[in-house]
């Protein structure tokens, strides 16, 4: 009689873990399914949409009238809010690589450089700073909102020019004001920005509003900041298609210049040159200035209009 009880107790578990097994294997099976599928659609989103056109999608344009593109090779029609995050449609894998590798350290924030994160890529942030990235100010490579605290910032100068001819910074607070800071470091103050209505009639007598911002800098961190301070609001820049300017040399970009219109097309083109850090030791023209060619100068110091 017990060995009977202990052959149907061994059956009962032994079933038991059959069924386990049997369960197990299909949850692993729906996993792996559920996985596969969204897998597909993440790799669709990520990489057919944001980096790169679906041939499928753009089949028509083997036989489509070159003048159509605007861009040619370079040329995409994604038109959602990641429209500027995409590298040139015809990049080698090397080259999207390499993509991908800076389009990370835009997006990753910066931290506090400590002796636990020494060495880290991202560390460095502060003591003074508007964002803790590059992406917190131009939002996916593109034009960020006028709204202080979401990439509008303030530049700030008193009269007269610096050593190489640009604005002359605040003694105290510097180029650029400072909003936020790292734990431990009072920032240099808090930005309200107000807005005035301007009104007005284009020349066919349709009415259009204009808005002038007024820029006032309270709780101030580091004293007064002295009535002869000027200050300019600044939205950050998009950055799509900046690689392509920086690609042409300053040579070309001068022997485009036209200051005298000798062509008589009716355009005075003129290099606009301001001193960079980058470009003091090593400039293939002056030695001491590069091109303004990405809309900023640098005339204040900073490394490089390109951070």
């Amino acid at each position: 009689m017990e060995g009977l009880m202990a052959d149907v107790m061994q059956a009962e578990v032994t079933g038991k873990e059959r069924y386990s097994t049997v369960f197990l294997a299909i949850i692993v099976a729906v996993s792996l399914g559920l996985f596969g599928y969204f897998g597909l659609m993440l790799y669709d989103r990520l990489v057919v949409g944001a980096y790169g056109n679906d041939p499928d999608a753009l089949a028509f344009m083997t036989e489509a009238d070159p003048r159509m593109l605007s861009a040619g090779d370079l040329t995409s029609f994604r038109y959602d809010d990641q429209a500027y995050t995409q590298p040139a449609a015809n990049l080698d894998w090397r080259r999207a690589v390499l993509f991908d590798e800076g389009d990370g350290h835009l997006e990753r924030p910066f931290q506090p450089a400590n002796t636990s994160s020494l060495g880290a890529n991202n560390d460095g942030l502060g003591p003074l700073y508007n964002a803790k990235s590059c992406e917190g100010c131009h939002q996916a490579n593109g034009r960020t909102l006028p709204i202080p605290g979401q990439g509008y910032l303030v530049r700030l100068s008193i009269p007269g020019t610096d050593a190489h001819g640009g604005p002359k910074p605040h003694p105290f607070y510097g180029g650029q004001f400072g909003d936020v800071a790292v734990e431990g470091i009072a920032p240099e103050g808090k930005v309200d920005i107000a807005y005035t209505e301007i009104d007005g009639r284009y020349g066919d007598g349709e009415p259009y509003t204009l808005i002038k911002p007024e820029i006032r800098l309270t709780e101030l961190g580091y004293g007064p900041m002295g009535s002869d301070t000027m200050m300019s609001a600044r939205a950050p820049l998009s950055l799509y298609g900046l690689g392509l300017l920086e690609a042409i040399d300053d040579e070309q970009l001068l022997a485009w210049t036209d200051p005298d219109d000798a062509d008589g097309d009716g355009i005075s083109g003129r290099a606009n040159r301001v001193w960079s850090v980058e470009y003091e030791a090593a400039s293939t023209v002056s030695g001491i200035s590069n091109s303004r060619r990405f809309r900023w100068g640098v005339s204040d110091g900073s490394p490089s209009s390109l951070h």
